[in-house]
């Protein structure tokens, strides 16, 4: 996709978990007086408005009723993949129930969802034997899965979220991403914390001679300014009455495919630092609590179908975060 892509026609759109990465840049993407979009946290905020806290239904009726928009993407979720295996009733709390209620809610007002889901789901319980040789995972909705008991509890509640938001609101248009990331590009976004996997490496690069990186999990990284705009333009298609494409299951990320040590090395690359300077190793050299996926190469075809402007390949979303940070 490139900047600034088309958008259909002027819609208000509400995002709960706004003030995160991906909630601002949804914030930073409209063109023009086209697409207003609603930022909302937990909290009231004197400059913001009414809060939407997902724990409390009363809350979020209250936000639909003051920001009345066109459609809702929940950008809420608990994503702190190993912190969640010391506490799963916290991600449980958001990814299941909370994200459940504000299905609901919509439901009962007739207004579409988008629920911003994982490339977690379909990559531990569709596991791949040959990942280099391996073709992309669709965006398939299976009854059940099984997982194995070594998947994580957030893995585990990003799912049972799915299925609670379909059951909720069978309306509800279910988008997975993955590995997303603002990069250099983050200082754009005013007030956020935290950071990612690439400014994590471009701070590792300037206190490092060398930096370990695993080279056998297989994914699409993504930036985030990328996947707003992703979002928006369906987002947009939902608001013009585009219905076909109400409880759809769609997959956004950044095109092509890429281990983490491939990000790494091109992220050093575009930093003026020298590539080899990022060491391929195993996942076993870097225990975690929860399981990764070995590979969860998101596929587009089912939202190039739906006549969806793809996002762009990962390195030409890489390249575009550094630009964007000048």
């Amino acid at each position: 996709m490139t900047p600034g892509a088309p958008i259909l026609s002027r819609c208000r759109v509400l995002v709960a978990g706004g003030f995160g990465q991906l909630g601002r840049w949804l914030a930073r993407r409209p063109v023009g007086d086209l697409v207003e979009v609603c930022n909302v946290g937990r909290k009231h905020s004197e400059i913001y408005g009414p809060g939407m806290d997902l724990s409390d239904r009363g809350s979020i009726e209250h936000a639909l009723e003051v920001f009345r928009p066109q459609v809702v993407i929940n950008a809420a979720a608990f994503t702190a993949v190993d912190a969640a295996e010391d506490d799963e009733a916290a991600a449980a709390a958001i990814n299941v129930d909370g994200s459940a209620r504000l299905a609901a809610e919509c439901a009962r007002r007739d207004i579409p969802l988008v629920h911003v889901s994982t490339d977690y789901v379909p990559g531990l319980y569709a596991p791949v034997e040959d990942p280099a040789g391996a073709p992309s995972l669709a965006a398939s909705v299976p009854e059940a899965i099984d997982f194995a008991s070594e998947a994580g509890v957030y893995a585990r509640t990003k799912w049972e979220g799915e299925l609670a938001v379909r059951r909720a609101h069978p309306g509800a248009t279910v988008v997975r991403t993955a590995w997303v990331y603002s990069g250099p590009a983050r200082s754009r976004l005013e007030g956020l914390g935290g950071g990612d996997f690439v400014t994590t490496m471009l701070r590792l690069e300037s206190e490092r001679d060398s930096v370990n990186v695993v080279d056998d999990q297989w994914g699409n990284p993504t930036f985030a300014c990328d996947l707003a705009e992703g979002l928006l333009q369906l987002a947009n298609r939902l608001a013009s009455g585009d219905r076909a494409l109400s409880g759809a299951v769609l997959n956004a990320a950044g095109g092509g495919r890429a281990t983490w040590h491939d990000l790494a090395a091109e992220a050093f690359a575009l930093a003026g630092a020298d590539r080899a300077r990022v060491l391929p190793v195993g996942t076993d050299e870097f225990p975690r609590p929860a399981a990764r996926p070995s590979f969860s190469v998101l596929g587009d075809s089912e939202w190039r179908r739906a006549g969806l402007m793809p996002l762009p390949h990962w390195r030409d979303g890489l390249r575009r975060a550094f630009t964007m940070a000048r």
